[in-house]
C-alpha cells in the first residue's frame, strides 16, 4: 500500500514538473526500510497510527536541506505524513493558546496532574515533540500588539468576552500575516491534548481548506480550529473584525456567534455562486443582545439562555441547508472535521481506527457535551474542559515521550517558550542550559540584604538552577592603603572584598557543572515581576555578556554579568585580577572598563581596524584606594571618574559600535531598546508576540538607570542599590532607600512556587540559619 502510494504521488507530481520525476524513482526498500522504523521503532504503544492520513498527504521525497525536514521527535513519523500542499518541507505550525489576560497559566511540575491542570504540560510536549511553535496569548498582549484601541467595559474571568474575543481574533490574524507559518491551530486555555494522539500533526486536519473546524450539531465550534495561511483565511478574518464595529450590541456565547455568523456568509457565497440561495442574515437578529456590560450574570440570565437555543436552532438549520447535515458538511473554503460514519449504525473513531486507511481523525475538540455520551477516550484528539464534568480523561503515559523535554520546576514551561526561540538553542540539544547564580558577599549582608537573598534564592528554585554565597577571600598581590575608613559605604569597597569575587567564581564557573555563571553583586534586588526570564536568554552567542549602557558618569557598570565556561572567559576574568596591582577608580568597576576596551581592541586589530592604546588608563589610576578616595575627598573622586567615563565611552563606541548597536565577537552587550519602524521605542514591558522576546529586560539598574531610564518597575530584571549607602538602618533590615514605585523589597510579598517556603525555612542562605552576627 506504502509502494502504490508513492507510485501515484509520483505520477502526480512528475505531470505537473518533469524535472521533479527523477525523484520518485528511488529504490522502493528505502520506503519499505523508513515504514518499518516507524512502524516498530517510533510510536510509543499507546499512541495511535496515522499513515491512514496518507490518501490525503502525499510522500512526496524530503529535500536534505535543514529548513525541509527539521529535527524532533516525530520527525519520521511527520514526514510521512506531509502534505500535499507543502511537499517540499514540513509545514511551519503555531499552536495558539489563548487565556484571557493571563488566567488558565498554572504551571505544574509535570503530566499526571489531573487534567485540565496538566493542559499547559502536554501543549509543551506536544509542540517541543513536532517542533511547532506554541505561544500563551492574552488580551492584553494582543491589544497592544496590534495597536488597536478596544472598548471599555469591563472583564471578568470568562473567555472570548468582549474585546478578548476580537483582541484574540487579531492575534491569529497577525500570525498568519508575519509569513512564518503554513498553519495557525487554536486552542483555549483549558484545552489539554491526548497523549494517546502525541504523534499526530495538527495539519494532518487539513483536507484542503483555508479553515479547518470540527463538526457538530451543537454548540462550542470555536477550539480546535486549524487556519491555514491564505488570502482567503485574510479575508474571513478581515470581515469578522467588521463585526466589532457593526454594532454596539455583544455578540452571544462570549463572540463564538460572530464567528459563526462568519461561517454561515462564507458559505452562502459559495452557494450564490453556484446558482443557489445564500446566506440572508437569517440568524443575525438572535447572534447578539443589547447588554454593555457583558458578565457571568449575563449569562445565567434566563431570557439570554432562551435566545441563545433559539439561536442555535436558527443557525444549524441553516449550516444544514447550505452545506449539508451534520456529517456530511461540504465547503471549499471552510472544512468540517467528520467525526463518524454511517454503516447501518454511528461508527466512531475507536469503531475504524485499524482500517487502513482510516475514514476518520480523532476529534479536534471534544467539549463536555460530547464527552457526557457514549465516548471513548481514544476519540479525542483535544480535551476543551469549559465546564466540570463530562467524563474527564485520564493520562495514559506519566511524562512527555521526549527525552528532550524539559519540565521539571515551576517556570519550566515558561523556559521552554524561551528556549525554542533562543539563537543559542542548537548548543544545547537535550536540556536548557545548567545555571548557576553566583554572589560574593560578607556574613552580614545576609541580614542587610535579607530580602535581596530571598528573592534570588526563590528566583533559582523556580527554573531549578543551583546558587551560591560565599565570602571566601583568596586575594593575594593586591595594592593595600592601611588607614581607618570613616564610614560603611567606605568598608563596603575594600580592596580585598572587590577582588574576592574574581577568584572564586571561577572555580565554579569550570567546575564542569554549569553552562553559565551569572554573577551579582550582594546589593542587588531580583524584581518580582520578571522572576519568569530565564537569565541564560541574555546569551546571543558570547562567551562574557553585561548589559548595554550609554554614556554615564559611573561608567559601564560592573554587575549581572553572565559568564560561560570558556577559554575567553578565563582569559577575560584572569586579566581583569591583574589590574589589583594599582589603584583604580572605581575599585575594580574601573579595571573592569579598561578591560574591556583592551579586548575589544585586540578583536579591531584582528580584522585590520587601529586597536586601544590604553589612552584612558591614566585618568583611571588613583593615588589611593577608591574606597579612601571616595571618602576623604568625594567631589574630587566624582571628577575623576568622570574623566576617565568620558575618555572610556568615546574609545568603547569607536571599538565596539554606539549605544544599542554594539558588536564584539566574544562579549556581548544586550540592547535595552529598540527603535520600530513607526519611531516608537520597544521596551521589555512592551514586548508581546508582536515583538516576542525582542528586548529582554534590564540586568543591572543601578541608580541612574533607576532614575532616568523608563519605568524601570517595570523594565528592570534586577535592581542594583550600589552599596550600603542605600541602606536605611531606621527601618528594619532590608528596607532600602532609593528604590523606585513597585519594588517587591520586604518579605511581605513571598516566592510564587508554594514548595518554596519549606526549602527556604531549611535553606542555608536564610539568615535565621546563620549564625547571629552585626551589621
Amino acid at each position: 500500500k506504502l509502494a502504490r502510494a508513492r507510485r501515484l504521488a509520483c505520477a502526480k507530481v512528475s505531470s505537473m514538473n518533469s524535472s521533479m520525476s527523477t525523484r520518485c524513482f528511488l529504490p522502493a526498500f528505502a520506503l519499505v526500510v523508513t515504514s518499518i522504523i516507524f512502524w516498530f521503532g517510533l510510536a510509543p504503544s499507546n499512541q495511535m497510527d496515522y499513515i491512514a492520513a496518507m490518501r490525503n498527504h502525499s510522500l512526496a521525497t524530503a529535500s536534505k536541506e535543514p529548513e525541509t525536514l527539521r529535527h524532533s521527535f516525530y520527525t519520521e513519523n511527520d514526514a510521512l505524513l506531509r502534505s500535499k500542499s507543502q511537499s517540499l518541507r514540513l509545514p511551519r505550525v503555531l499552536l495558539y493558546s489563548w487565556h484571557n489576560n493571563g488566567t488558565g497559566i498554572k504551571p505544574v511540575v509535570d503530566g499526571t496532574a489531573p487534567a485540565p491542570a496538566n493542559a499547559v504540560y502536554w501543549k509543551f510536549c506536544y509542540a517541543n515533540s513536532h517542533r511547532f511553535d506554541l505561544v500563551f496569548a492574552s488580551e492584553d498582549g494582543e491589544v497592544e500588539a496590534t495597536k488597536e484601541v478596544m472598548t471599555k467595559r469591563e472583564i471578568y474571568n470568562n473567555l472570548y468576552v468582549d474585546d478578548s474575543f476580537w483582541a484574540m481574533l487579531r492575534g491569529i490574524q497577525y500570525q498568519l500575516l508575519t509569513g512564518r507559518y503554513d498553519y495557525v491551530f487554536l486552542m483555549v486555555d483549558d484545552s489539554a491534548i491526548n497523549d494517546m494522539h502525541l504523534n499526530l500533526p495538527v495539519w494532518a486536519f487539513d483536507r484542503g481548506h483555508d479553515i479547518t473546524l470540527m463538526d457538530t450539531n451543537g454548540l462550542d465550534m470555536l477550539n480546535g480550529v486549524l487556519f491555514r495561511a491564505s488570502s482567503v483565511t485574510q479575508r474571513f478574518l478581515d470581515e469578522l473584525l467588521l463585526y466589532e464595529s457593526y454594532t454596539e450590541q455583544v455578540f452571544l456565547r462570549n463572540g463564538h456567534a460572530a464567528f459563526q455568523e462568519m461561517v454561515l456568509e462564507f458559505i452562502g457565497r459559495e452557494q450564490r455562486q453556484n446558482g443557489k440561495l445564500g446566506y440572508g442574515g437569517a440568524c443575525f437578529h438572535l447572534a447578539t443582545h443589547s447588554v454593555l456590560e457583558f458578565n457571568s450574570k449575563v449569562q445565567r440570565d434566563p431570557l439570554v439562555a432562551v435566545q441563545q437555543r433559539e439561536y442555535d436552532k436558527c443557525f444549524f438549520a441553516e449550516l444544514d441547508k447550505l452545506a449539508g447535515p451534520y456529517g456530511y458538511r461540504d465547503s471549499k473554503a471552510i472544512g468540517f472535521q467528520k467525526t463518524f460514519v454511517w454503516r447501518d449504525k454511528v461508527l466512531e473513531f475507536h469503531d475504524v481506527r485499524e482500517e487502513q486507511p482510516s475514514p476518520l481523525q480523532p476529534r479536534a475538540n471534544c467539549f463536555k457535551e460530547f464527552r457526557g455520551l457514549t465516548w471513548r477516550q481514544e476519540d479525542c484528539f483535544t480535551f476543551n474542559f469549559n465546564r466540570p464534568g463530562g467524563g474527564v480523561p485520564v493520562q495514559t503515559i506519566s511524562k512527555c515521550p521526549d527525552p528532550g523535554f524539559a519540565w521539571g520546576h515551576f517556570y519550566g514551561g515558561n523556559d521552554l517558550l524561551w528556549f525554542r526561540d533562543w539563537s543559542q538553542r542548537s548548543k544545547f540539544p537535550a536540556r536548557p542550559p545548567r545555571v548557576l547564580m553566583f554572589t560574593w558577599q560578607t556574613e552580614d549582608a545576609f541580614g542587610m540584604f535579607e530580602s535581596e537573598v530571598y528573592w534570588k534564592t526563590c528566583y533559582a528554585h523556580v527554573h531549578g538552577f543551583d546558587i551560591v554565597f560565599t565570602d571566601v577571600v583568596n586575594v593575594t598581590g593586591e595594592k593595600v592603603q592601611e588607614q581607618v575608613l570613616g564610614d560603611d559605604a567606605s568598608k563596603w569597597y575594600d580592596d580585598k572584598k572587590m577582588w574576592a569575587w574574581n577568584r572564586e567564581i571561577l572555580g565554579f564557573l569550570f567546575s564542569g557543572k554549569y553552562d553559565y555563571v551569572l554573577y551579582f553583586g550582594a546589593d542587588v534586588l531580583i524584581n518580582y515581576i520578571h522572576l519568569d526570564f530565564p537569565v541564560w536568554a541574555y546569551d546571543t552567542g558570547h562567551d562574557v555578556t553585561m548589559m548595554d549602557q550609554g554614556f554615564v558618569g559611573w561608567g559601564l557598570n560592573e554587575n549581572g554579568v553572565l559568564f560561560r565556561p570558556t577559554a575567553f572567559a578565563r582569559d577575560f576574568i584572569d586579566a581583569h585580577y591583574g589590574y589589583r596591582t594599582n589603584f583604580w577608580t572605581q575599585a575594580d568597576n574601573g579595571p573592569w572598563m579598561e578591560l574591556i576596551l583592551v579586548f575589544l581592541g585586540r578583536e579591531a586589530q584582528l580584522v585590520g581596524q587601529p586597536g586601544y592604546n590604553n589612552i584612558c588608563e591614566k585618568y583611571g589610576i588613583l593615588n589611593m584606594s577608591a574606597a579612601v578616595f571616595v571618602n576623604l575627598y568625594p567631589t574630587a573622586s566624582w571628577q575623576g571618574g568622570v574623566q576617565y567615563c568620558s575618555c572610556f565611552f568615546i574609545e568603547f563606541n569607536r571599538l565596539a559600535g554606539p549605544f544599542g548597536k554594539r558588536k564584539s565577537a566574544n562579549i556581548g552587550f544586550t540592547k535595552v531598546s529598540e527603535r520600530l519602524e513607526d519611531g516608537k521605542e520597544l521596551l521589555p514591558s512592551s514586548s508581546n508576540t508582536l515583538h516576542p522576546k525582542r528586548v529582554m529586560p534590564w540586568a543591572n539598574c543601578f541608580d541612574y538607570v533607576r532614575a532616568y531610564w523608563t519605568e524601570p518597575q517595570k523594565n528592570c530584571f534586577a535592581y542594583h542599590w550600589n552599596g550600603a549607602r542605600f541602606v536605611d538602618r531606621a527601618n528594619s533590615p532590608g528596607q532600602l532607600r532609593g528604590q523606585v514605585a513597585g519594588t517587591m523589597t520586604s518579605m511581605s510579598m513571598s516566592c510564587p512556587d508554594p514548595s518554596f517556603s519549606e526549602v527556604w525555612e531549611k535553606s542555608p542562605w536564610n539568615k535565621a540559619n546563620r549564625k547571629k552576627t552585626s551589621i
